[in-house]
């Protein structure tokens, strides 16, 4: 009848109406959206294995990491200075800010601490890149920073294994 589902019984194997199983209770046909949503959720467990990151890619992770969080070290412990240097160019905030920024970089550089400081200079940059903007100052290198940072720390730290083909001789 029309509107009416048609549902093949049990064995019987239609191209049209090839039954899949069930979903809530419901009955659904192969070709379905159901059905291709649960197939391919299906087949995405079934055949995800986790690839292990080539030498290179992983040799690419340190460096940037490394590079990253010793020059935001640098970069904030000289910030950290200029700000309290005796004269005109006292700052104690821009002080506050380099000494946060230092301490974060810190923290960056220690595997175990990488999250934390890498949210310390995220909250530090994006202030700074805040301040600048007041200042009608468009700073890319602190949208660059930033971009780099959350791109360490949503990758964390390395594992033990990682380190090992890391540091391996090719």
């Amino acid at each position: 009848m029309p509107g009416q589902e048609h549902h093949a019984k049990a064995g019987e194997k239609d191209s049209e109406n090839e039954l899949c199983g069930s979903h809530g209770g419901k009955r659904y046909h192969a070709r379905s959206n159901v059905a291709r949503a649960a197939r391919g959720a299906a087949r995405e467990r079934r055949c995800y294995t986790p690839r292990v990151p080539s030498r290179g890619l992983v040799r690419s992770f340190v460096i940037l990491w490394l590079v990253l969080g010793i020059s935001l070290l640098v970069g904030s412990a000289r910030t950290l200075l200029a700000a309290l240097a005796p004269g005109e160019g006292r700052n104690a905030h821009l002080a506050l800010l380099g000494g946060v920024e230092a301490a974060a970089a810190l923290l960056f550089l220690v595997p175990p601490t990488l999250r934390v400081g890498a949210a310390g200079l995220l909250l530090t940059i994006v202030v700074a890149w805040l301040v600048h903007l007041h200042l009608h100052q468009f700073r890319w290198d602190l949208l660059v920073y930033a971009a780099a940072v959350l791109f360490v720390m949503v990758h964390g730290p390395l594992t033990r294994d990682q380190w090992k083909r890391a540091l391996a001789r090719p």
